[in-house]
């Protein structure tokens, strides 16, 4: 799944396995640091607020069981999630997003 915002290339991938669990592969789309969810524009890469605010409302709707990211700060690069854990880490991540932008 193209996921621009990070970088312009930047690319996701969910997985949902025929035993019901779905993992998400966000790259570095969004990801933990130090136990909170964040994200990181590159703009001299095409990297763009707006468009990775996009990006992760549109990864909302996919409703991982586990996350994986390749980039992270902290003990783990992964996370298992709830429905409601998923939307809260994006809802804030694009917060964070939009009012960085003003």
């Amino acid at each position: 799944m193209h996921t621009p915002g990070h970088t312009d290339g930047s690319l996701c991938f969910f997985y949902r396995s025929p035993h019901g669990k779905s993992y998400l592969f966000s790259g570095d789309t969004i990801f933990h640091w130090n136990g909170r969810w964040a994200t990181l524009v590159l703009s001299k890469a095409s990297g763009s607020k707006a468009t990775l605010a996009d990006s992760l409302l549109r990864l909302r709707e996919l409703n991982p069981d586990l996350v994986m990211s390749s980039g992270f700060v902290g003990d783990v690069a992964m996370a298992a999630v709830t429905r409601d854990e998923w939307a809260e880490a994006i809802d804030s991540t694009v917060r964070r997003l939009k009012r960085s932008s003003r």
